[in-house]
């Protein structure tokens, strides 16, 4: 079967479909342990977290993050970063060094 000029032209084209635009800046989304999550060690982090299970270990936050202690959470350890937010209930036990310390209901 013979191909005319217009359908190999499509079947050229296929292949070059336009690059999408690149999405705007967005607020990153922060890091989690989730409730169910159960963690041992040393975690360093240059972003937001949000602890809900339990840690035990050192946390290090770099740069202008914040590390949010849910009241599901269990940490022992010790947590340091430029912002901490515990909330109301949270089983925290040792240290914690930060620039800003905000303890909040939920």
């Amino acid at each position: 079967m013979r191909q005319n000029q217009s359908d190999a032209t499509t079947a050229d084209n296929r292949g070059s479909e336009p690059e999408p635009a690149p999405l705007p800046d967005a607020a990153p989304v922060p890091s989690m342990i989730g409730m169910t999550l159960v963690m041992k060690g040393d975690l360093i982090v240059d972003e937001n977290l949000i602890i809900e299970g339990t840690f035990d270990g050192t946390i290090t936050g770099q740069g202008s993050d914040t590390i949010t202690v849910r009241r599901t959470a269990h940490v022992s350890g010790k947590i340091s970063a430029s912002t901490v937010r515990i909330e109301d209930g949270t089983n925290l036990e040792n240290t914690v060094l930060s620039g800003r310390i905000s303890l909040a209901d939920s």
